[in-house]
């Protein structure tokens, strides 16, 4: 059995929140977001309690916009006073997260001091868990968001221990081999697409109004899309 010694406390500052910056005018997804709600509320918990979410879908499907707005939702209702955590996965890029550089970055935001993370993913999965539990103990419970996981094995090591702490994860693949509760993203309808276009968009007032006079003339979004793209190429950064 591996025995950690307790890291200096004050060494390191918790993170009680490293979410990323929200992103301006999010809107549908209301039935999603109340599924996810459920799944976060912390007195759910107890024995057989599923305790973790995973919000699979196509690549810009919006599953990083959702799983950010759950968790800053749950946040502003008290529900995690132990820390709100995020960890980016690069699941899809060129040099994936490894499970061990993951519980690195967890570990730090814990506040642990680089001296004290251990060597290997083993070891470094123990004393995850361990400060989980100290925090859960003194000031309650705490949610993961991993975002762009690439398969069920880069996030598992990440799952919280104790039913009374919670874990978001998204990804392209179905995670089925995960225990989560399993929401799947599809298309948004086209009136909220239309919506979420025109709010994310930095683009000039000219092109908003091409825009919606392709939607008048029945063109799709992936159409105006397309028009949109031309014109950052071919005029200036949006």
């Amino acid at each position: 059995m591996v025995t950690h010694p307790p890291s200096p406390r004050g060494a390191v500052p918790n993170a009680l929140s490293s979410l990323p910056p929200s992103s301006p005018g999010f809107v549908g997804r209301t039935a999603e977001l109340q599924t996810l709600l459920r799944v976060l509320k912390p007195d759910a918990a107890g024995h057989g309690v599923v305790t973790a979410a995973a919000v699979t879908g196509l690549g810009g499907a919006g599953k990083t916009a959702l799983a950010l707005q759950a968790a800053r939702e749950a946040q502003s209702l008290g529900w995690f006073p132990g820390g709100v955590l995020f960890v980016d996965l690069h699941g899809h890029d060129d040099a994936p997260v490894a499970p061990e550089k993951a519980l690195e970055a967890l570990l730090r935001a814990l506040g642990t001091a680089p001296e004290y993370i251990p060597p290997t993913a083993d070891e470094r999965a123990g004393l995850y868990q361990s400060m989980l539990a100290e925090i859960a103990a003194e000031r309650g419970p705490v949610l993961i968001v991993a975002d762009n996981a690439a398969q069920a094995s880069q996030a598992r090591p990440l799952l919280p221990a104790l039913s009374v702490h919670r874990m978001l994860v998204t990804s392209r693949e179905t995670l089925a081999q995960l225990d989560a509760h399993q929401l799947h993203l599809g298309v948004l309808a086209p009136a909220i697409a239309w919506e979420v276009l025109e709010k994310h968009w930095r683009s000039p007032t000219r092109v908003i109004l091409v825009l919606r006079q392709s939607r008048t003339r029945g063109k799709t979004c992936a159409d105006s899309a397309a028009t949109y793209r031309s014109h950052c190429r071919s005029r200036r950064p949006c």
